[in-house]
């Protein structure tokens, strides 16, 4: 919420200031991308005690399951007529990623031999190969200006195969690097690391447009992807944006650090217990401000910041305006905080 009240901010001030909307919107809707995971991944722990009963009663046939769901929509969506069907990609190749920490964390994965994870890191990758190499999907596993399709948006049968490549090659290295982070000093690195890594991917892209300001006037422009010119810039284009990214996350990591909070009282004034909601109305805050949140992350990723009444954006066929999609956020944290507390007890 802080990422957002800053950059809606700092549009408006642009704006005032008289930069073209031809220019301020394209910005601000991309630095707002990372959201689109966000919400999505709110979505997936939402359905994460529905996921786990089925793990719980099934075990890997759901991944299994999952996986071919996510191929046929993928290649159902292709067909003349069928494109709204891969869009339920959109959850079930997130869901499947999600099933395989299921499998990881009730020891499953752990206990498999180590060829095992070396046959699910090499399949995944020539199944991954293979796929790009067709031609009917793109070689980049997130979507470029040009590309016919995109592996990304919805997700496709290549992040399927990306998935289990990466989490077999994770599997293949989980040992030495256990041994490793045994260690203080590298542990100390990792905690530290860790307790700013969603500042780092909220704010990673705001330094990718910095970068842009301060390179293109210096004539360092984005060669063709792939080519030896974009080889040749990759460490002048990673190095900037790194650089840039340090004064943000200094500045905003400390949002994100959990911060002591004291016991509240069991009563409030002279006898008077405090008034919280009973009954179904826990569930129904729970339910509605959960909603509010997915739909405003998700409707700010889609739609952008700016203009704030803006032309409404098209969320699985709910029209929401950039303003609207930001008042859904608070209004949607309100809620679960009142509801919270009385949906534990």
């Amino acid at each position: 919420m802080a990422f957002l009240a800053v950059w809606t901010v700092a549009a408006a001030g642009l704006h005032l200031a008289g930069v073209p909307e031809a220019i301020l919107r394209p910005a601000t809707r991309l630095v707002v991308q990372p959201l689109w995971f966000l919400g999505l991944y709110l979505l997936v722990v939402t359905l994460a005690p529905a996921m786990l009963r089925l793990h719980r009663r099934f075990g890997p046939a759901v991944v299994v399951w999952l996986g071919l769901a996510a191929g046929a929509a993928d290649l159902a969506g292709r067909l003349p007529g069928l494109g709204r069907l891969a869009d339920l990609n959109f959850l079930l190749v997130w869901l499947f990623a999600h099933q395989l920490g299921f499998l990881y964390a009730d020891g499953t994965l752990p206990r498999w031999p180590r060829r095992a994870h070396a046959a699910m890191a090499a399949g995944g990758l020539a199944a991954l190969a293979a796929l790009t190499a067709s031609g009917a999907w793109p070689p980049s596993m997130v979507g470029l200006p040009g590309d016919r399709v995109s592996n990304m948006n919805p997700p496709s049968l290549c992040i399927v195969a990306l998935t289990v490549w990466l989490v077999g090659l994770a599997m293949l290295v989980r040992d030495p690097l256990r041994r490793w982070l045994a260690r203080p000093r590298p542990w100390t690195l990792v905690v530290s690391a860790g307790s700013s890594l969603m500042t780092l991917f909220l704010w990673h892209l705001t330094a990718l447009l910095l970068a842009v300001l301060v390179l293109h006037p210096l004539g360092v422009t984005r060669p063709l992807p792939g080519t030896a010119t974009w080889w040749a810039l990759r460490p002048l284009w990673l190095l900037v944006p790194a650089i840039l990214l340090v004064p943000l996350v200094a500045l905003f990591s400390r949002l994100e650090r959990p911060r002591a909070v004291g016991r509240v009282p069991a009563r409030v004034g002279p006898g008077v217990a405090p008034s919280a909601p009973t009954g179904l109305a826990p569930v129904l805050l729970a339910v509605a401000g959960t909603t509010a949140v997915i739909v405003g992350i998700l409707g700010v990723a889609v739609g952008g910041i700016w203009p704030l009444p803006g032309s409404p954006a098209n969320l699985a066929g709910l029209h929401t305006s950039p303003g609207a999609s930001l008042l859904c956020l608070p209004a949607g944290v309100l809620l679960l905080r009142w509801g919270g507390p009385a949906a534990r007890r």
